[in-house]
């Protein structure tokens, strides 16, 4: 019997399609495939999500040759509307300031960024940008200037600004965010205490009313600046999902937690009893409270907490809500 002539199906595939398959690969596969056929030549230029790690870079050279290899992809595709770049080298040789006004040229909707390397003020400078994360990086220059006018959501892990002003320009030049992560670990801003800027009072003191925040998220190593949190909650009047890692007890009711909050999540350790103090002022406080969670997972005990023991001494406490469940992050 003769053999039939192999049907190649892919091939017949609109472009979306054929994009949407792409997107799953890590981009080096993507642009590898435009050697299969003319067909698929061309079609990394019409992704529209890109991601770049540079997991092989481990001397000068793979360094120059990632970013050549970045430079070629952002000003060949036509339209980029997510990008993310993860870049853990040391080597700072590459100007940022000319890719970003590069990426600039689309109509960028969704920014990731995780690098050693400085950062221009100009990054804040994004029209169309509706998510912007930002991890392990440091800001160039201080007296940013701010233009997001569609940010939704604004994640800052470990960010280092030169001084506190900087911080607050950038919230202020965020009128419509929805959702707010905070990590701050020793020798990054915003927060008083050790590290790069001067040393303040509060970071928060000054800050802007987030009038449309919904969801926010604070993890603070240092103790020093926890006074600050309650501070801030004051500028979250329609906070409905707050996490904390670390609590002091506080001595008023922010009106987002009597009148808006709706789900709260904190860690549990086990280093004292006292630790579950603000989840208790939580239950008593927060009418409108539907869930609350105990991350037990983050601890260096041994054995780790008995997690029905710290449900039922929650539940043994006096809650205000009469639909809030309790559950536990074992």
């Amino acid at each position: 019997m003769e053999k039939s002539t192999p049907i190649d199906r892919i091939s017949d595939f609109s472009d979306d399609i054929l994009c949407h398959i792409l997107s799953f690969l890590p981009i080096k596969d993507s642009f590898s495939a435009t050697i299969l056929s003319k067909r698929w030549s061309s079609l990394f230029k019409l992704l529209t999500c890109l991601h770049f790690h540079d997991d092989s870079v481990d001397n000068e050279e793979s360094y120059l040759h990632f970013w050549q290899f970045v430079d070629k992809i952002t000003l060949s595709t036509r339209l980029i509307k997510t990008i993310h770049l993860s870049y853990s080298s040391h080597y700072d040789g590459f100007n940022f300031q000319r890719w970003i006004e590069t990426i600039k040229r689309h109509p960028v909707e969704s920014l990731h960024i995780s690098c050693y390397v400085p950062l221009p003020s100009s990054i804040f400078r994004f029209p169309t940008l509706v998510v912007l994360k930002l991890s392990r990086v440091e800001m160039a220059v201080d007296n940013i200037s701010v233009d997001l006018p569609s940010l939704k959501t604004l994640h800052l892990l470990r960010v280092k600004f030169v001084n506190k002003d900087d911080f607050n320009n950038l919230l202020n030049g965020c009128s419509f965010l929805e959702d707010l992560k905070l990590h701050c670990g020793r020798g990054s801003l915003p927060g008083p205490g050790p590290g790069p800027g001067p040393t303040v009072k509060s970071y928060y003191k000054d800050c802007p009313v987030l009038r449309n925040l919904i969801h926010l998220e604070l993890s603070i190593t240092n103790l020093g600046r926890l006074d600050d949190v309650v501070e801030l909650l004051q500028y979250c009047p329609k906070l409905q999902i707050l996490s904390f890692s670390k609590w002091k007890y506080p001595n008023s009711v922010p009106e987002c937690i009597s009148s808006s909050l709706r789900s709260f999540t904190t860690n549990y350790e086990g280093w004292e009893y006292d630790e579950l103090r603000f989840a208790k002022y939580v239950l008593q406080n927060a009418r409108l409270l539907e869930i609350m969670k105990i991350d037990m997972r983050v601890t260096s005990l041994y054995p780790r907490p008995n997690r029905l023991l710290v449900l039922e001494e929650l539940s043994s406490s006096p809650m205000i809500s009469s639909r809030c469940k309790l559950l536990t992050i074992p």
